[in-house]
């Protein structure tokens, strides 16, 4: 009798373990990424800004999930790696209308980022990587690129996207 109870007790200790390890071990490969609005005139964050952060894997699965706040409730936005190449396509990765707390949820699997070998020689001077925006979507033009500049409605990174290795 007191085998078999030491063998119950081992085995819900086991399960606890497992249970207290795995989400541990499944956020382990996850990087993080925060968005901030901007003064578009010297791209330091602005105190007080609508703000987020992504977290994103590339491994074994690829996925994203972000949250933003403090944004324009009702207002449709949408998730983007910017082409440092003016107009052309953006990487879209979702879209989202603020609910009216002004807070966006966009989560999925592919991570269509766009990687800048060139970036301007100011914010992020020797670096590349993938920028990831969240602009209202009627910023967007039909192609996908941008079809217009508002940048204090944006959100910018704080940090690039490195390539997967």
């Amino acid at each position: 009798m007191k085998m078999k109870s030491i063998l119950y007790i081992f085995a819900a200790m086991t399960v606890l373990l497992t249970l207290a390890v795995a989400p541990v071990a499944a956020a382990g490969n996850a990087n993080f990424v925060n968005l901030v609005a901007k003064d578009p005139a010297t791209y330091t964050p602005v105190d007080g800004g609508a703000w987020g952060k992504m977290m994103y894997k590339f491994t074994p699965k690829p996925m994203f999930e972000f949250n933003g706040h403090g944004l324009v409730a009702g207002t449709e936005y949408a998730l983007i790696s910017y082409n440092e190449n003016w107009g052309s396509p953006n990487g879209i990765l979702g879209y989202y209308v603020a609910d009216v707390e002004g807070n966006v949820h966009i989560q999925g699997g592919a991570m269509p980022l766009v990687y800048n070998t060139y970036i301007t020689p100011n914010e992020y001077a020797g670096q590349t990587g993938a920028k990831i925006w969240l602009i209202p979507s009627i910023d967007l033009a039909t192609n996908g690129g941008m079809g217009a500049w508002n940048p204090t409605t944006y959100l910018f990174e704080t940090s690039l996207i490195p390539m997967p290795v």
